[in-house]
């Protein structure tokens, strides 16, 4: 493709914007307005002469261009343009997200360099319509230094400002248990004769105890057993399956009684036939699902049924064999669940995506699902509950328990803002990536999901502040950065890293499916950066350090027994230097640490050259309150640290054994402590 650009100041346009013929004047956005869209000094991406200029042709940008908004350039995004391969903002170029719903931004790159800027909403008019911007590309393909491929990258002089409107809580908590299936499983020996199962339609449980009726030598028993079928309401779901014998003194009363729960086979039954049957009283005859083997063939088929009931769902099973038989059910309820959050409701409408975190011992319970529709009647849910569109797999908790809070935490995924990777395929695992460099302008970035994102080697996360350095107004910039209210999810290589980056606000984000440590502070110098509230759940193990992966990985990756200790060690915190805040954050489930402070001797890696004389192990604890962890191996760790040395292999990244020991002169450990 060829490069669109425009470096001269733009002129007066007559545009047709918005249903209204609008004059294009100079003047800046007036004071009074907050919303960056209503800035008249805009011209429209789907204008050709927004892109006019004697150096290119007059056309708007095509499949595959390199598009540069430059020098005079202030643009409104309007429509969604064709796939490109690139945008550079850059030289005082402005992209401005239009006000309108569902726009698709696709480019393989994003790339904001000095006094460019990208604006989506801003802090005063959070933006409420669909906007998704969609990165392309695939391993190999050739990278920007620096950056990647597939990223949105912020050099120094550049400005991202990216301001989603939340709907309703980030995250809130259950205020009474989310109970698990119900399953009934009757013993694997029934007796000889019937054996007789049946189910409440309306609520999916046991109507009757589980009876066997002998109807190999007693009349009695079979009359007992025709006049219990005949006695059942009109749509009970009946099981019935023959164990051992049970033909001898079946009679006709019998046979219809059978029939009248859909059997078309019964009356074929012989001596020590195999017969099993899911019917439901009151069918036709050949509506139930049944089989029925001779003594020579059996056992029957195993039966299944799914019946869908107002709760939820019952999966019913049955088989019979000469001396045993298969006859259980379980009862999957399409909840409704009810939350801390008074207006709940009202705020995640129908259709929203949440997720459930685990409150067991296996971090991998936490559960996503679909809010379904509450209806118009008040009595359907009330204002702090919600329906879920699917059955729940396991229990989730809603209580305190000997004044400890285990409630489980709820979370939305959606935002109005979505940056996401087109995948390949989900075993891809090369999503897109945002990385902010030192001398950046302006950066916040609040409202967003992100998903289909990471990517499995060093250096390319989700959100990352690359040795930023201060990213506050002590930094120079005009005001201080922050990450907040955002949702992260299928991420292939972590959440959120803070790099060589001090004094970074990383508030209110929720982040589930993430491979590899999550909310993650690297080098071991990065400091003052304030981490509240945030929840991270279903972190699983990843590709980067030693400490993302499995012990089994760093075997086959061909570590030896002695060096393998840093491997089990994926953390949904993982903090390196003590004096940070970290306060009201959960840990909602990690295949192995949830909160691992973890303090080297120095800072490593990028930062290892400038911090020779910080002494990270030795430095006291700043702020660390209010957080709590759950269902993971290892709640909490604060014990052990990394040793740094690339030039010998065998100990590079791993732990060493030793104790934090902070000290008011660091690392004079004769000073106070």
């Amino acid at each position: 493709g060829g490069t669109t650009t425009m470096n001269g100041p733009c002129v007066a346009l007559l545009l047709l914007f918005y249903h209204h013929l609008v004059l294009v004047h100079t003047k800046s956005l007036s004071p009074s307005s907050s919303c960056p869209y209503e800035d008249d000094t805009l011209t429209l991406w789907s204008e050709v002469a927004t892109w006019s200029s004697s150096s290119s042709s007059s056309s708007l940008p095509a499949l595959n261009d390199d598009v540069i908004i430059g020098a005079g350039m202030r643009v409104m995004l309007d429509i969604s343009p064709p796939d490109l391969h690139s945008l550079t903002i850059k030289d005082g170029g402005v992209l401005v997200w239009g006000d309108v719903d569902d726009l698709e931004l696709v480019s393989s790159y994003i790339l904001i360099k000095t006094n460019g800027s990208f604006i989506i909403g801003s802090e005063q008019c959070k933006f409420s319509k669909k906007a998704t911007i969609t990165f392309t590309g695939s391993h190999g393909d050739a990278v920007v230094p620096i950056f990647g491929f597939k990223f949105m990258g912020v050099a120094a002089g550049g400005t991202l400002e990216l301001h989603g409107e939340l709907s309703g809580p980030a995250w809130t908590k259950l205020s009474s248990t989310m109970p698990g299936p119900t399953s009934v499983t009757a013993p694997t020996y029934g007796g000889r004769g019937m054996n007789v199962m049946t189910i409440d339609p309306q609520t999916g449980h046991l109507l009757h105890p589980l009876a066997t009726y002998d109807t190999h030598l007693s009349p009695d028993a079979t009359s007992a057993f025709t006049s219990f079928i005949n006695s059942l309401p009109v749509g009970t779901i009946v099981t019935i399956v023959a164990v051992d014998e049970a033909a001898s003194t079946l009679n006709e009363d019998a046979l219809v009684a059978c029939e009248s729960i859909g059997s078309a086979l019964i009356r074929q039954i012989k001596y020590r036939s195999a017969w099993a049957i899911i019917g439901e009283k009151g069918a036709t005859i050949g509506s139930a699902i049944e089989d029925m083997k001779n003594e020579t063939s059996r056992p029957s088929s195993l039966l299944m049924r799914v019946v869908n009931i107002p709760a939820g769902q019952a999966t019913i099973y049955a088989q019979a064999e000469q001396y045993s038989r298969i006859l259980n059910y379980t009862v999957t309820s399409v909840p409704k669940i009810t939350t801390i959050d008074p207006n709940v409701r009202n705020k995640w409408k129908a259709g929203t995506n949440i997720f459930v975190t685990s409150t067991d011992f296996s971090y991998d319970h936490t559960e996503q699902f679909i809010v379904a529709d509450c209806g118009n009647a008040n009595d359907e849910c009330g204002p702090n509950e919600m329906k879920l569109s699917s059955p729940n797999k396991y229990t989730h908790w809603g209580e305190f328990e000997h004044e400890v809070d285990e409630r489980a935490e709820v979370a939305s995924l959606d935002r109005p803002i979505v940056i996401r990777g087109r995948m390949g395929s989900r075993t891809d695992m090369f999503g897109a990536h945002i990385k902010i460099l030192k001398d950046f302008k302006e950066v916040h970035i609040e409202g967003v999901e992100f998903y289909d994102v990471g990517q499995p080697i060093v250096g390319q996360y989700p959100i990352h502040f690359h040795m930023a350095g201060r990213t506050d107004k002590k930094g120079g910039h005009p005001s201080d950065s922050y990450v907040k209210d955002c949702s992260i999810h299928q991420s292939y290589s972590r959440c959120i890293t803070i790099h060589g980056s001090h004094n970074l606000l990383v508030q209110n984000n929720v982040a589930y499916d993430i491979m590899g440590h999550c909310y993650f502070l690297e080098d071991g110098s990065e400091t003052g950066n304030i981490l509240d509230s945030n929840l991270g759940a279903y972190v699983r193990y990843g590709h980067v350090l030693p400490t993302d992966k499995s012990l089994q990985q760093c075997l086959d990756e061909g570590y030896t027994v002695t060096d393998v200790n840093p491997c089990d060690g994926v953390s949904v915190f993982w903090v390196t230097h003590p004096n940070n805040t970290i306060i009201n954050n959960v840990a909602a489930g990690s295949v192995n640490i949830g909160f691992w402070n973890l303090f080297p001797e120095h800072p490593t890696g990028d930062s290892r050259a400038t911090g020779t004389n910080v002494w990270n192990r030795y430095i006291p604890l700043g702020t660390f309150r209010n957080n709590s962890a759950h269902s993971s191996e290892r709640c909490m760790m604060m014990d052990e640290g990394i040793l740094d040395t690339p030039t010998i292999p065998s100990t590079h990244l791993t732990i060493p054994e030793f104790r934090s020991r902070p000290h008011v002169v660091p690392p004079d450990l004769h000073s106070a402590h």
